[in-house]
């Protein structure tokens, strides 16, 4: 008897983790791009001193795309590259005055 109640009760809480771990899957789509678009500020460029680019991530070729767009239409008067991952492109921008 014992048996087949602990038994019951851990395929009840099986059931229970499954259907709650399903539930946070859907909702955390919905919840997480909530939370990014609350954190992202979509702000025009103002001027300033300088552009900081971090050298961090897989995907810094799209900052320093950016960082030089806005160096060329005037709203910085440097760009900062932070990081020390020297590559081919780094050099190539360094030796153009970035």
């Amino acid at each position: 008897m014992d048996i087949r109640k602990a038994l019951r009760r851990a395929i009840f809480f099986c059931v229970l983790v499954l259907f709650l771990s399903f539930a946070a899957y859907l909702i955390s789509g919905p919840v997480l791009s909530g939370i990014g678009g609350f954190l992202v500020v979509d702000e025009p460029p103002v001027h300033s001193d300088a552009v900081v680019v971090p050298l961090m991530g897989v995907e810094y070729y799209p900052r320093l795309m950016e960082a030089a767009a806005l160096y060329k239409s005037g709203y910085a008067r440097m760009v900062v590259i932070d990081g020390n991952r020297k590559n081919d492109v780094l050099r190539a921008l360094e030796e153009k005055g970035f």
